[in-house]
């Protein structure tokens, strides 16, 4: 290794270092602020005035009616469990109704209430259009009571969740909105230097292999890593870049190999273990590397379906 690649590296180590303590600290200051917020509001809400002699019980009804989602596209029994365990994920779940027919059998659609409107939709932008399981894509729209009165008021079997105390209900509410939106401002806390103009590598942009908006990606033991490499990055650098990631993955588990490739930029890290992957891509991803953002997905060249259904919920829920 020559001694321009070495100061490379600690040149590239040293930005990282920087760049993950000043958006460290941030955020913890951030999320702060947050939970003192939530707090403050959650007191205000519960100790303000209600509107209107008997004006309590109507508007917790609407808050109800407001807070359900309706659900379509669920053809199998594990894609309605799989339905019911990633919406308790999502927030909480004050009830859940699978329709059935006349014979019992299940009709493909369901009601999921969640406790407040913000929970419902967000619920909602991440359900709706997805893939939750192989074949399996669903639809998920607020639901419309005034339609189905009837089929909701039937005495069909139904899952409730215990009840929850309301001011801890409007502190995870809040808690979840902003973890939400710091979650999306993080990505721009640290910019990264400009990259200098290159009309060469901007005529044939490499193709693209990001997973599309609301789909659920295959789980693999692969994991692709993009915004390491770039236009500057030689092969001469391919030996070390790979080195480097071999030792920085190791921590999530074995490492059977690590590829780069040159043609799309960018560098696949192949685990002995799913569960190992899930990590590195939650850990990876969003993460700087020598002034730039690593994108981190599952390889779709390598996919695998889990037996585990845990472990899918955990795949889906480091993907999205």
């Amino acid at each position: 290794m020559n001694s321009f690649s070495m100061q490379r590296i600690l040149d590239r180590e040293a930005d990282r270092i920087e760049a993950a303590l000043e958006k460290n600290f941030e955020y913890l200051e951030r999320l702060d602020r947050a939970r003192a917020d939530a707090v403050a509001k959650a007191q205000a809400r519960l100790h303000a005035p209600a509107e209107g002699g008997g004006g309590s019980g109507s508007g917790k009804k609407k808050t109800d009616k407001n807070s359900g989602v309706y659900v379509t596209g669920l053809t199998t029994y594990m894609a309605c469990k799989q339905l019911e365990s990633l919406c308790h994920r999502l927030g909480r779940v004050k009830r859940v109704k699978f329709y059935k027919d006349d014979r019992g059998s299940l009709k493909g659609d369901a009601l999921v209430v969640f406790a407040t409107f913000a929970m419902m939709e967000a619920a909602i932008a991440k359900l709706h259009n997805c893939e939750i399981k192989p074949g399996v894509r669903i639809t998920a729209t607020p639901a419309e009571y005034s339609a189905k009165k009837e089929a909701i008021d039937t005495d069909a079997p139904t899952t409730t969740s215990p009840p929850v105390d309301e001011a801890q209900v409007l502190v995870d509410s809040f808690l979840q909105e902003m973890q939400q939106e710091l979650g999306v401002q993080m990505t721009d806390a640290v910019p990264p230097p400009p990259p200098p103009v290159d009309v060469a590598s901007q005529a044939a942009p490499p193709p693209s292999t990001m997973p599309s908006e609301h789909t659920l990606d295959q789980p693999s033991r692969s994991v692709v890593l993009r915004g390491i490499l770039d236009a500057e990055t030689t092969s001469d650098d391919f030996l070390d870049v790979k080195e480097d990631l071999h030792g920085e993955c190791s921590k999530y588990g074995t490492v059977v190999q690590v590829s780069i490739r040159a043609e799309t930029q960018d560098v696949a890290v192949e685990f002995a273990a799913l569960d190992a992957a899930i990590e590195c891509l939650k850990v990876m991803n969003g993460r700087w590397f020598g002034g730039q953002q690593i994108h981190a997905s599952f390889d779709p060249s390598k996919p695998e379906v889990p037996e585990d259904p845990d472990l899918m919920l955990q795949a889906f829920l480091a993907s999205v």
